[in-house]
């Protein structure tokens, strides 16, 4: 992918979460747009690009936050990771067993950050919501995602 298409898809998923946060309130960090497209990224692409748009995800987040920096990169690499490692158990050009690997690590991914920064781990009640949530907006996401899939010259297709 050329570095422009992938900073501006990076660009339209953070506007996105800037969009319809205030709808969602407490389960919206398990369906931000951005992590989907960092998960989407994780499945099919390498590593450098990968990095570059988790770079620009952190970044994004701590212009005007207070968070630090373990809050920042902790849920952003352990999406990174779980979609990696899940990728290797299950088959990601499988279009229901993608929904496997990301349902889970976004689910990690978020636990992640509400114990990095309320120290508490989310109980059943977020799980099942969360889960409806993510599935939701992934489903909605994927295949718009999929159409961006040519423009990515060093990704898999999963088509």
């Amino acid at each position: 992918m050329r570095v422009g298409w992938l900073i501006t898809l990076t660009l339209l998923s953070m506007l996105t979460v800037e969009a319809y946060r205030p709808l969602v309130v407490y389960s919206g960090g398990i369906a931000d747009p951005a992590l989907i497209f960092l998960a989407w990224l994780a499945l099919i692409d390498r590593w450098p690009r990968i990095l570059l748009v988790a770079t620009m995800i952190c970044l994004y987040r701590s212009i005007g936050g207070i968070s630090s920096v373990i809050e920042l990169v902790g849920p952003v690499a352990a999406l990174i990771i779980s979609v990696r490692w899940f990728r290797l158990v299950l088959d990601p050009y499988h279009p229901w067993k993608r929904f496997q690997i990301l349902i889970p690590a976004l689910l990690i991914a978020f636990v992640v950050q509400e114990w990095l920064l309320a120290g508490v781990v989310p109980g059943l009640f977020f799980v099942v919501n969360g889960c409806w949530l993510s599935v939701l907006v992934a489903a909605l996401l994927f295949p718009v995602l999929d159409l961006v899939t040519p423009l990515l010259r060093s990704a898999r297709y999963p088509l």
